[in-house]
Formats: C-alpha cells, sequence, structure tokens
C-alpha cells in the first residue's frame, strides 16, 4: 500500500524560509528588467526591451558581432576597424528606457586590446546619453594601463583595473535614495561613491544606452560583453556574489518553465 502525505503550505513556506536565511546564494536573484545572453542575437530573454546589433557586412564579415563568451557566445565589440575602405566597429544599442535613479548593471566583461591593437584613449564600454546632461553615466577605458572608469553626472568617478584577456564579472549599482554608487569586480566592491543628487534633469529626455561605441561613432572599444543584466534597483552584495559565482546563472522568468534556476529543479516556473 502507497501512502501519500500533503505538507501544508505554511509548513513548506517555513522550510524555504529557513533554507534561504541559512544559504543566501542557493536561489537565483530577483529577475532584471532586461537580460541579454548575446546568443548570435540582441534578444532579451524577459521579452521587455531588445537590443539593437547593427551588422557591418553580413557577406565579406559574418559572424563579426559576436564571439566566443563566457557561457555559449558574447557580443563582440572590434574596436576601430577598416572595412570597404571606411573605418568603422561594431556596438550595441538597447534604446532609450533605462532612466532610472536606483539601477543595477551586471555583465561578464574581456578586454581584448592587445600591444598590437591597444585601446583607443577613452574607448567607451558602455554611455547612457540625454539631451540634457550629454552624458547621465559612462564606463570607459581610462587610458592609462588596464583602467576602467566609471563616472556620473552627479559627479561620482570611480576607477578600477581589469586583466585583459579574462573574462571579469564586473556590477554596478547605484541607490537613487542615498545617491551612493558601488562597483564590483568578480563579487567584490572596488570602488563606491556618493553624488550630490539626481542623474537626471529629466528622464524624458534618456537619448540611449550604447555598448563599444560613443554616440557620434568615432571611438570603439574592443572586448566583449556576456550575460548582460539590467535592474531598476541597487542588486544587494549577495546577488552580486552570486552573479559572480555562476557564470551559467539564468533569471526567472514569470510564468515560464526555465531550465537553469539556480538551486531549483529544471523546469521550475517564477
Amino acid at each position: 500500500m502507497k501512502f501519500k502525505f500533503v505538507v501544508p503550505l505554511p509548513l513548506l513556506l517555513s522550510i524555504f524560509a529557513a533554507v534561504t536565511a541559512s544559504s543566501p546564494l542557493a536561489f537565483a536573484t530577483c529577475a532584471p528588467v532586461s537580460f541579454y545572453p548575446a546568443e548570435g542575437n540582441g534578444n532579451d530573454a524577459m521579452n521587455a526591451h531588445p537590443a539593437t546589433v547593427p551588422v557591418i557586412d553580413a557577406n565579406n564579415y559574418p559572424g563579426l558581432n559576436f564571439t566566443t563568451g563566457k557561457v555559449g557566445q558574447a557580443f563582440r565589440f572590434t574596436g576601430l576597424i577598416t572595412v570597404g575602405g571606411s573605418q568603422t566597429g561594431t556596438y550595441v544599442d538597447f534604446g532609450s528606457w533605462m532612466a532610472f535613479e536606483s539601477f543595477s548593471v551586471a555583465m561578464w566583461i574581456r578586454d581584448d586590446a592587445t600591444v598590437q591593437s591597444p585601446q583607443a584613449t577613452i574607448a567607451p564600454v558602455m554611455q547612457l546619453t540625454d539631451l540634457a546632461n550629454g552624458t547621465d553615466w559612462s564606463l570607459n577605458y581610462n587610458s592609462t594601463g588596464n583602467q576602467y572608469l566609471y563616472a556620473s553626472s552627479d559627479g561620482v568617478t570611480i576607477g578600477f583595473g581589469i586583466s585583459p584577456g579574462t573574462w571579469h564579472q564586473l556590477t554596478i549599482t547605484r541607490d537613487g535614495s542615498t545617491h551612493v554608487t558601488n562597483v564590483y569586480l568578480d563579487g567584490q566592491v572596488v570602488g563606491s561613491g556618493t553624488g550630490t543628487g539626481d542623474l537626471f534633469i529629466d528622464p524624458s529626455f534618456v537619448g540611449g544606452l550604447r555598448a563599444g561605441a560613443d554616440f557620434n561613432l568615432t571611438t570603439f572599444w574592443e572586448g566583449g560583453i556576456d550575460e548582460l543584466r539590467i535592474y531598476d534597483r541597487p542588486i544587494s552584495a549577495d546577488e552580486v556574489a552570486l552573479l559572480a559565482s555562476s557564470s551559467a546563472l539564468d533569471v526567472i522568468v514569470p510564468g515560464t518553465a526555465n531550465p537553469y534556476l539556480a538551486g531549483m529543479p529544471n523546469g521550475s516556473t517564477a
């Protein structure tokens, strides 16, 4: 004879709470607003804000926009190259929707510059611009060694170094109420700063978020970005550590079967 046991819901919830309290990294972080796996396209896994990946010359230079990533494929940024007699480079546009005073941007990043092909001075990894401030925040190569600089319109500047040719987990968080920005590299804080006020004069002025090039398409960065996540809140240090510890971590997509939820059975749904 087989017996069926029914566990009351309150008991299940208490067990879940106990597990997550004892091991805060056992479960996936809350879902970002947008998640870009960069698997050969600019699709947003959250089905919210697909990115535009301009193709330079699909016939003569197929696959120029993507490279081997930390997980599967990644966005590839070529730096300044010559194609058909014209100088250009690859970049990705994410749209003008990211007008968040509180936010987090998390990604795997790799600097692909070499001695023979160095980074351009102030090469832009990522920039958010608007018609009022010019640049709300940016992440640029700082032209000194392997140094990078985060800078924002509220006066925060945070510098840090990365090793070229190596994937690093980079997360930038900003709390809009305290104006505190933190930069994490491979799960560890490498710099913090407190701004003087809000980032935006008027969020409706936001022009767009671009990776790999400035908005004049004159300066290009050489490297790769993979598993890009954008949140509308400052994620916690535990969440940053989780992202840095598991390159294959996926996100909870509400109402859909998702086989890669951290610490959860295959096919779990949110």
